[in-house]
């Protein structure tokens, strides 16, 4: 019992250390961003980092456009609540890198989309 007591706290220590790097690797955009947008706050001379963001706000803003658009496409009546979900994602994630200094946004060529717009259109 304590062996799996310790392994479930390491496997714990272990996620939580992940790099940004290695998250964008694993295809886990989100938590990339968030741990980006973390360390570029804290330096936003880190190169590495702001390279890591920009890949991984674009993979990310792709995927979920990508999505709505083959829902839109497919003709299903119940695909709204799903395109709403999904607008939302990409408004929060929007959000989280909005707070950072303009050189950062600049330099990952950030364009501030209107997602409640797109919400309701």
């Amino acid at each position: 019992m304590k062996k799996i007591i310790l392994i479930a706290i390491a496997a714990i220590l272990l996620q939580a250390c992940a790099s940004s790097t290695s998250l964008l690797r694993k295809g886990r955009y989100d938590e990339s961003i968030t741990k980006s947008v973390k360390k570029i706050q804290k330096k936003p001379e880190k190169i590495k980092e702001v390279q890591n963001l920009e890949q991984a706000f674009r993979i990310a803003n792709q995927k979920d456009n990508d999505r709505i658009n083959f829902l839109r496409l497919s003709g299903q009546p119940d695909i709204w609540d799903e395109i709403f979900k999904v607008y939302l994602v990409m408004k929060n994630r929007q959000e989280r890198v909005r707070i950072l200094p303009t050189e950062v946004l600049n330099h990952i060529n950030f364009k501030y989309v209107n997602y409640d717009e797109e919400i309701v259109s």
